[in-house]
């Protein structure tokens, strides 16, 4: 069946009033660029839709937390949605957990144009150009169940081209039930889209970073509907400060000359390519065991820190280094895992927690009673893999450090 060609936006989890988190250090000169990232990030989201010309912009909740971002973020949300209203785009905005649409402050009134779909019952609003209803706009704000099913909305009669807007876990048998060709969720981090044929479930993901976690870009998506109905869509990035992990296998021959000379060379292409955001990278050395011994690399590695850090960490076109790292296996010599000592004994206990099936450590017995049921005991849930392997790693090097194996390279 054809229909309307349209084109629309859709963003989510801006988190207005979330820090950075896991950084050891925050330069002076860097701290006025972090504190404004996530506003900047947002504000490009705003402008595509004006750049683009779309029909309507859709945000899947997640975007402020009005308790903690206070009236900096409230007044940013307004200036920008009267942006919209003015340019006569339409915004259609699902309330995630951190913004459901009771929090919002009554004194602050939305802009006409923008719709904020309720808590506890689903609303369809046909979205016209002109006198032209052109998409069936379907969606609710998040009431506290763990997945988006949708089943609580009714079909479109009309054959128009269907868009659900919800913020949460997506229940994808329930989804392929239900009338309705784009699904438009908000509530994860990383982009991605889990069926990318009819019906379409999409996450766009943050529009900023806010960790070393969350490398490479961040942005939104822009959707085009074809008459044929045919979707296609591409990402913008929005991202003002990126966290990028580059990875530097050190060739035979190399010099500790060249190893710099190497690092100038990649730091120079980042910070052209960069444009307009500050990048932070942590760095990872491969093959450096003729360096030197534990102690010899990791001096080398703080040398190296410094002279990126003085060399491209300043002015307009910073790039930030937030840790340069030999490979772990070169600082914990694989001979160690077999000796016959505390050391050894110790370094094949953390190995034999690497295995998927494991019997991990519990970790939560040995956090204070006062803590637990806290954000702060979540860090002692390491069974994601990631996680798992940066504990092991980070315990084998401290272990080896305390149990003497410095004292015999």
């Amino acid at each position: 069946m054809s229909g309307q060609a349209l084109r629309f936006l859709h963003a989510s989890d801006f988190h207005l009033d979330q820090p950075f988190r896991g950084l050891a250090e925050i330069p002076t000169h860097l701290r006025e660029a972090l504190l404004d990232a996530p506003y900047l990030a947002a504000e490009r989201v705003f402008d595509a839709a004006l750049r683009e010309r779309v029909d309507f912009l859709l945000l899947a909740g997640d975007l402020i937390d009005v308790g903690n971002a206070g009236p900096r973020g409230i007044s940013f949300l307004l200036n920008q949605l009267e942006r919209m209203h003015g340019q006569g785009v339409a915004v259609y905005w699902a309330g995630g957990q951190v913004d459901p649409p009771q929090d919002w402050p009554v004194a602050a009134k939305l802009p006409d144009g923008v719709l904020v779909f309720p808590c506890f019952q689903g609303e369809e609003h046909a979205h016209f150009r002109g006198d032209r209803a052109v998409a069936n706009i379907l969606g609710r704000s998040w009431s506290g169940a763990s997945h988006v099913g949708g089943g609580e909305l009714g079909f479109d009669a009309a054959g128009l081209f269907t868009i659900l807007v919800a913020h949460g876990a997506a229940d994808l048998p329930r989804l392929a039930e239900r009338a309705v060709d784009y699904w438009a969720l908000g509530g994860e981090h990383e982009r991605r889209t889990l069926d990318s044929s009819r019906p379409i479930v999409h996450y766009p993901g943050t529009t900023q970073g806010r960790s070393p976690a969350e490398l490479g870009p961040r942005g939104c998506t822009l959707v085009q509907v074809g008459e044929d109905r045919i979707v296609r869509s591409q990402f913008i990035p929005t991202d003002a400060v990126r966290f990028q992990a580059e990875e530097l296998v050190l060739e035979p021959g190399e010099n500790q000359g060249d190893l710099k000379l190497r690092l100038n060379d990649r730091m120079k292409r980042l910070q052209a390519d960069a444009a307009d955001r500050l990048l932070l990278i942590t760095w990872t050395l491969r093959g450096g065991q003729r360096f030197g011994a534990p102690p010899q690399l990791r001096g080398l590695a703080s040398d190296l820190l410094a002279s990126l850090r003085t060399d491209f960490g300043q002015g307009r076109a910073a790039v930030w280094t937030l840790a340069v790292q030999f490979e772990e296996q070169a600082i914990i010599p694989p001979a160690w895992y077999e000796e016959e000592s505390m050391l050894g004994d110790f370094l094949r206990k953390l190995r034999g927690q690497e295995s998927a099936d494991a019997a991990l450590y519990d970790l939560l017995p040995y956090v204070p009673a006062k803590l637990q049921g806290t954000k702060l005991a979540a860090i002692a849930d390491w069974t994601d893999a990631a996680t798992r392997r940066e504990v092991l790693q980070e315990a084998a090097r401290l272990g080896a450090q305390l149990l003497g194996g410095d004292e015999r390279v």
